[in-house]
């Protein structure tokens, strides 16, 4: 199901659309909301109005929830950043992140055996990198 058959489901109407913005709103009797989505800033607004005035109010549906996630996947807002090791050695040695540059050089996870509570180090791969986060495909 599509974010907008989610949206009418819910009693939601696309009021309008555009390159910048996606917006939808459901009127009730004394209130209505609007959910806007900008596209340009990847942030999502959800506004009550009575009457003319705004009304501050912060909750949302699971239903309202599933929706917005849904836009969110159509609109490729929750696709995972990925990077890859641009170094020339093995990322266990040394790490350099295609996406913001960050060096990492020779992590080592420290650990305590089970047995004799003996403490090491060992070399370790990181899954994402530690400065701007992005997963980490090799």
């Amino acid at each position: 199901m599509t974010a907008e058959e989610m949206f009418r489901r819910l009693r939601f109407t696309e009021k309008t659309t555009s390159n910048i913005f996606i917006m939808y709103e459901c009127v009730n009797i004394t209130t209505s909301r609007v959910i806007v989505f900008d596209k340009v800033s990847r942030r999502i607004a959800a506004k009550d109005v009575l009457g003319d005035k705004l009304i501050t109010k912060s909750d949302i549906s699971v239903n309202e929830l599933m929706a917005i996630i849904q836009q969110c996947i159509e609109l490729g807002w929750l696709e995972e950043e990925t990077c890859t090791n641009e170094s020339e050695y093995d990322s266990t040695e040394e790490f350099r992140c295609s996406n913001c540059g960050f060096t990492l050089v020779e992590h080592k996870e420290y650990a305590v055996g089970e047995d004799g509570g003996e403490e090491y180090y060992f070399n370790f791969k990181p899954k994402y990198c530690p400065n701007c986060g992005s997963k980490i495909i090799d």
